[in-house]
């Protein structure tokens, strides 16, 4: 997709072991000044996990009719989506432990807001420079920032699947923040399926290279799936084309 200002592109796979893909995602041209993207990872059993994940991605369909213009707006729009999953888990029993993960991001011109919950991520590209913007909602996250673990360690943790908080969870807290933008920067969102599987030093060399973004998306999927990934696979880009 080509939008006045990015380029565009999402993709998600169903993986090799899962019956049913559970990602969601979402690349939306608002306006000739605003893109919408989104992503999300559904959790609660087969039904439950992508019904959640729906929900959230039909929430994040409405922002054009609800602009936000901080990123605290956007963290108000992703507790009301956990609020309407809560919900409906209250009017029907089967669906108790329904969840989902939710990382935004709404760029304008040069600058992007973005709001999250749970352990989806965003990450900024600039100068070939990758850094991980939002952190894992999860107990590993906690043992990295503490020293505990290396990065490394944590992708083969036993634990590293378990989350802190998701939308759905009775209380959430969503982390948002702001990025300036420049000329051939990226924003890429990944759900857990392909981030937890490929090594932070790959990504950036595959993110810092001549590839299209399909391309990127197809090697970065393929190299997690090669590593074992047992997970739904998503990614999300958008490159800056011109401020």
């Amino acid at each position: 997709m080509k939008h006045k200002f990015s380029s565009i592109y999402g993709r998600s796979h169903i993986g090799n072991y899962r019956l049913e893909n559970q990602d969601r995602f979402l690349t939306k041209e608002i306006d000739k000044d605003h893109v919408l993207l989104a992503i999300a990872d559904g959790m609660g059993g087969e039904a439950a996990g992508g019904l959640a994940s729906d929900i959230a991605m039909s929430n994040m369909e409405r922002i054009d009719r609800q602009m936000p213009a901080r990123p605290e707006d956007l963290s108000v729009l992703l507790k009301d989506v956990g609020d309407r999953i809560i919900d409906i888990t209250t009017q029907n029993e089967a669906l108790v432990g329904m969840g989902t993960t939710l990382t935004t991001v709404l760029t304008m011109d040069s600058m992007a807001i973005w709001a999250h919950v749970g352990d989806s991520r965003l990450y900024h590209m600039s100068n070939g420079n990758l850094r991980q913007i939002t952190k894992d909602h999860n107990f590993v996250w906690e043992l990295i920032e503490s020293g505990e673990i290396t990065p490394e360690e944590a992708l083969k943790h036993p634990l590293r699947h378990v989350l802190d908080q998701c939308l759905g969870s009775p209380e959430v807290k969503p982390d948002f923040g702001s990025l300036k933008l420049e000329k051939g920067d990226m924003l890429i969102l990944t759900t857990d399926g392909l981030h937890a599987s490929i090594s932070f030093e790959l990504m950036s060399s595959v993110l810092d290279s001549s590839l299209d973004l399909a391309e990127m998306a197809e090697i970065l999927i393929n190299k997690a799936m090669e590593n074992g990934s047992r997970d739904n696979l998503s990614i999300v880009f958008a490159r800056v084309e011109r401020i």
